[in-house]
């Protein structure tokens, strides 16, 4: 009897040991997996976003189109980059190299309205004959987004809101910032200006939650469903006028959607990278 308990016990622990190994292997394999696929969607996507073009053995780059994604990634993102050190970067398959192939992940290409902008800006600046960006020389395309930051440095002077682009404004609108950099004593037609920006193509959110984190401009909400608990995560730079535990009306606009993993099939749902339009305590008597 004791000899078939031990026997038992045994064949129990390779099991369980057998169990482990292959669920380990699998694991293993699983992840030898997913970053071969993340390898082969780099190299997918790595000449379209160093807008690289290839010629047998030799390889150039279209600075013109580069200048329009890395001036996008600027102005809406506060992320510079060079010219000179990505296409190091895309040769040296360095850090940099995958730190700016998961931004553009993320980020996308530059909107058309970014060329536009700055055909805008060359048509003023060096005449019709010198209206597309793409085809006037390197020191003027330069000089064109140089002309763009200040522009834009001007959109968030006049509307008092920094997620307000120049290249999402009308030719008018863009036309009259030119009139302004150029004249610095120029009056904006304050009629022509309004604008709907930066709202436009977003739907407004609005929410009852309740407040359940404030630290600084951070501010944590929750709401319960059916599904659990769903939670709101962002910022608000307006005076705070609530507590954690109050019950609040929310706006918004801009967010991202997200699930955390909590395992058993279960998922925590959250909206983050908010920026609160409005939150108001409500009266709950």
């Amino acid at each position: 009897m004791k000899k078939d308990i031990i026997i038992a016990g045994i064949v129990s622990i390779l099991f369980i040991v057998g169990l482990i190994s292959y669920n380990t292997y699998v694991r293993l394999e699983d992840q030898k997996e997913q970053a071969i696929a993340e390898e082969e969607r780099i190299k997918y996507w790595e000449d379209r976003f160093f807008f690289v073009e290839k010629n047998d053995d030799e390889i150039t780059f279209d600075e013109a189109e580069f200048k329009i994604q890395l001036l996008y990634f600027e102005v809406t993102y506060n992320k510079t980059y060079t010219l000179e050190e990505l296409e190091k970067a895309y040769v040296d398959k360095n850090d940099l190299f995958y730190e700016y192939m998961y931004n553009f992940f993320d980020w996308k290409f530059a909107p058309k309205e970014m060329t536009y902008a700055l055909n805008n800006i060359c048509l003023q600046e060096f005449g019709e004959e010198y209206r597309e960006f793409i085809k006037v020389s390197s020191t003027q395309q330069d000089l064109a987004e140089d002309i763009f930051r200040e522009e834009q440095k001007l959109v968030v002077d006049y509307y008092g809101d920094s997620r307000i682009m120049l290249y999402k404004l009308t030719s008018e609108q863009q036309l009259e910032f030119y009139n302004l950099y150029v004249d610095p004593s120029y009056v904006l037609d304050d009629a022509m200006m309004e604008t709907d920006e930066p709202f436009s193509g977003w739907k407004k959110m609005e929410e009852h939650l309740v407040v359940t984190g404030i630290d600084g401009d951070n501010i944590t909400l929750e709401k319960e469903t059916s599904e659990g608990t769903v939670l709101y995560i962002g910022t608000y730079t307006k005076s705070i006028d609530f507590a954690v535990g109050d019950q609040v009306y929310v706006e918004f606009y801009f967010y991202a959607f997200g699930a955390d993993d909590k395992g058993f099939n279960r998922f925590q749902y959250k909206y983050y990278n908010i920026q609160f339009e409005m939150i108001e305590k409500e009266n709950c008597n």
